[in-house]
């Protein structure tokens, strides 16, 4: 008969006893790693950023549903626009104001100034409201504008709204620069000159207009410029008063030939509100 080997006996008891306590262990362990203690499981994702507010800087072109009349806007990188438009009025309307964009979606509160002899229904000649929408940047805006006209003689402080959508210009594109713009422009009654240096001078013979200002760019990758006047004796000729300051935008365009300056300007700080633009062709 073998004889009975007692160490090995001891040796399959504590091997025996080694498996079971690790089996008990694993057994507990695995609840507790599913129910999120085992300190095993990935935090969830970040959320998306959000995405970022489109530029509104552009010359955006396009027509009105109530006219059917072109409408024309500049618009720098900063958000400052202006605008021509035609709308519910005689005669035209200027829109002035600053845009903002959140995203995609594009807002402005803007004065609005009519152009010389246009008025709204109402008989109102300025106003207030808001332009905007939704924007595709460097290609579309579609939205439109809504504004209350200030009181007027009759029926004033009504609100007047249509639809606009408006297609990028690729002049925009153009890059600026001071040497650029500088030059003589007409060649009609009114002379106009801007100099290297920005500064801008123009005279009507005929009717006495005399202007006076300084051209500067704005961002040198795109064809917008920073226009500031002072007029004397314009009134007639533009719409604007004596020793009216005038903010605001120019452009070139070279789409045709001889290029041309586009001179979007406002005052709307001023009791009495007026705006106007100039377009002269490179002499």
């Amino acid at each position: 008969m073998q004889a009975f080997n007692f160490k090995k006996q001891l040796c399959a008891i504590a091997l025996l006893n080694t498996l079971r306590l690790s089996a008990l262990v694993t057994a507990f362990a695995l609840p507790l790693a599913g129910c999120g203690g085992g300190g095993s499981s990935s935090p969830p994702p970040p959320p998306p950023p959000p995405a970022p507010n489109a530029s509104p800087g552009g010359i955006w072109i396009g027509s009105d549903p109530i006219s059917v009349m072109p409408v024309l806007g500049l618009v720098a990188e900063s958000g400052e626009l202006f605008f021509r438009s035609q709308g519910p009025t005689t005669a035209g309307v200027y829109f002035v104001g600053q845009f903002k964009t959140d995203g995609n979606a594009i807002n402005a509160n803007v004065d609005a100034i009519t152009l010389p002899f246009s008025i709204y229904p109402d008989r109102g000649t300025t106003g207030t409201g808001t332009l905007g929408g939704h924007i595709i940047e460097r290609t579309s805006i579609d939205g439109g504008v809504s504004i209350t006209t200030d009181p007027a003689a009759i029926g004033g402080g009504r609100v007047w709204a249509n639809a606009l959508t408006l297609t990028f210009n690729p002049q925009y594109n153009r890059a600026s620069a001071l040497a650029t713009i500088a030059g003589n422009y007409g060649p009609g009654s009114l002379a106009l000159t801007i100099s290297s240096n920005g500064a801008l001078f123009a005279q009507d013979a005929s009717t006495g207009c005399v202007i006076n200002g300084t051209v500067s760019t704005i961002d040198t990758r795109f064809n917008m410029y920073a226009v500031d006047l002072s007029t004397m004796n314009c009134a007639t000729e533009f719409g604007v008063p004596d020793g009216a300051q005038l903010h605001g935008l120019a452009t070139l365009d070279n789409s045709q030939f001889p290029e041309y300056v586009l001179i979007g300007v406002s005052d709307t700080v001023s009791a009495k509100k007026s705006a106007t633009m100039i377009a002269a062709n490179r002499v």
